[in-house]
């Protein structure tokens, strides 16, 4: 039997996931760290800590329903989502999987660790320069792009729907491609239902608190990040 062309990417879609390509962690540490552009990297720090604020208001809301309430704590290596009965471990890696996924418009991608980024413009530094913080043009991402990321590769880990193997990778955009599934796919619908859900709280709140949409975060990042939980 002939194989359709569109299988043969998706093989080669999770070689290139699961091989060796270009790896950089993005964490809070690094940004606080950064002597490349330190302004820049305060910047996004400042704007990643009032994601979280915004992703804790919403785990405490009526919107809330696919995750369980919970919190997000940033800490030095990146972040951890905390629930009754458990906890996840949340890194952020700008790769070259990441680039790929950029290039087709899209933002981030799971893993049972975490998510994979890609790089955008202007391309200086994969710590700063990657689609967590902005778009694929350069434009920043609001703190509200960067929490409803969050939020939704968080429930793929916690519903278990991420990629975790090859043959998840196999089965993810051979499904996609063969179905032409993205919102409907089978690994997609709860993570979706949260977005959706974050975008009622959105819609909820913007006018009963502006001040969790302006610039300045609601709690700036202290100088010193605490070091990682033990998990």
């Amino acid at each position: 039997m002939r194989l359709p062309r569109r299988f043969f990417l998706c093989v080669a879609l999770a070689a290139l996931l699961l091989g060796g390509c270009a790896s950089v962690p993005v964490t809070p540490a690094r940004l606080q760290n950064s002597r490349a552009d330190p302004a820049l990297a305060q910047g996004e720090l400042a704007t990643w800590n009032q994601a979280v604020f915004v992703c804790n208001e919403f785990l405490k809301s009526a919107q809330r329903h696919t995750l369980p309430a919970g919190s997000f704590a940033l800490d030095e290596q990146g972040m951890v989502y905390s629930y009754p009965g458990g906890s996840i471990r949340l890194t952020i890696k700008c790769t070259t999987f990441g680039d790929v996924l950029v290039h087709w418009n899209m933002v981030a991608q799971e893993r049972s660790w975490g998510f994979v980024v890609g790089r955008t413009r202007p391309g200086a530094s994969r710590l700063t320069d990657n689609s967590l913080f902005r778009q694929p043009n350069g434009a920043f991402q609001s703190n509200i792009d960067v929490a409803g990321t969050i939020l939704h590769e968080t429930t793929h880990i916690y519903t278990k729907d991420s990629l975790d193997n090859p043959w998840d990778v196999i089965r993810y955009y051979a499904e996609a491609c063969f179905l032409f599934r993205y919102r409907t796919h089978s690994m997609e619908r709860q993570p979706f239902r949260t977005t959706a859900e974050f975008s009622a709280f959105i819609a909820a709140t913007r006018q009963a608190h502006p001040e969790w949409f302006s610039p300045t975060p609601p709690n700036p990042p202290s100088q010193s990040l605490p070091a990682p939980a033990s998990l």
